[in-house]
C-alpha cells in the first residue's frame, strides 16, 4: 500500500493547509513540463502520485479511512516481522540442535532427550500473542486520547470563538453608544450656538 504521507513528504498529523501547501510546492518542482525526455516520464508519474495522494488527504472522510487501513497494515507488518522473527528463531534453533547432535554422535556420546523443548515453543507463541494484544491495546488506548485531546481542543477553539465574538459585540455596542452621544452632545451645542 502506498503512503501517502511520504508521497508527499508531511507528517502523519499535518493540517489540510499543510498539506495544501506542501502540495503546491511539490506539483511545482515535479510539473512535466519542466523536464524532457525520461525525466518528463518520471515527472508525470511523480505528478500522478502526488495528486492521488493529495485527493486523499484532502477530504478529511477519505483521510479518516485511509489512516485506518494505513494503522491496520502497519499492525499487520509488524505482526508478520514478528512472525518471520519467530520463526528464524525457530530455524536457528533446529540447526544448532542438529549441529550439536552430529558433534556429539562423532565424539560417541547419545542424548537421551531431545534438546527441542515444544513447551518452549508454546511459551514463545503465547508471549507473541500476548505482545499483539498489548500492541493492539495500546493502539486503542493512544487513538482514544487523541480523539479526546482533539474534541477539547475543538472545545476550546469554539469556546475562544465566542469570547471573541461577544466582545467584538461589546466593543461595537460601546463604539455606537459613543458615537450615539457624541451626536446628540453635537447637535445640542450646534442648536445652542445657533440659538
Amino acid at each position: 500500500m502506498k503512503n501517502y504521507y511520504e508521497i508527499l513528504e508531511v507528517n502523519p498529523k499535518a493540517s489540510m493547509d499543510i498539506i495544501h501547501k506542501v502540495f503546491k510546492i511539490h506539483i511545482k518542482k515535479w510539473h512535466p513540463d519542466l523536464y524532457q525526455g525520461e525525466e518528463k516520464i518520471q515527472a508525470e508519474q511523480k505528478t500522478k502520485e502526488l495528486t492521488e495522494a493529495y485527493e486523499t488527504l484532502s477530504d478529511e472522510k477519505k483521510r479518516a479511512e485511509y489512516d485506518e487501513i494505513l494503522e491496520q497494515n502497519n499492525n499487520d507488518s509488524k505482526l508478520q516481522n514478528l512472525m518471520v522473527e519467530n520463526e528464524n528463531l525457530k530455524n536457528g534453533i533446529e540447526k544448532r540442535d542438529y549441529i550439536i547432535r552430529n558433534l556429539l554422535e562423532k565424539a560417541g556420546l547419545r542424548l537421551e532427550e531431545d534438546p527441542y523443548d515444544s513447551s518452549y515453543e508454546e511459551e514463545e507463541e503465547e508471549m507473541f500473542d500476548t505482545q499483539y494484544d498489548e500492541t493492539y491495546e495500546n493502539y486503542k488506548q493512544k487513538k482514544a486520547e487523541f480523539e479526546r485531546d482533539y474534541q477539547e481542543t475543538q472545545n476550546k477553539n469554539f469556546q475562544g470563538f465566542l469570547f471573541k465574538i461577544i466582545v467584538c459585540f461589546f466593543i461595537i455596542a460601546i463604539g455606537i453608544s459613543i458615537i450615539y452621544v457624541l451626536y446628540h452632545n453635537l447637535l445640542s451645542y450646534f442648536s445652542t450656538q445657533s440659538l
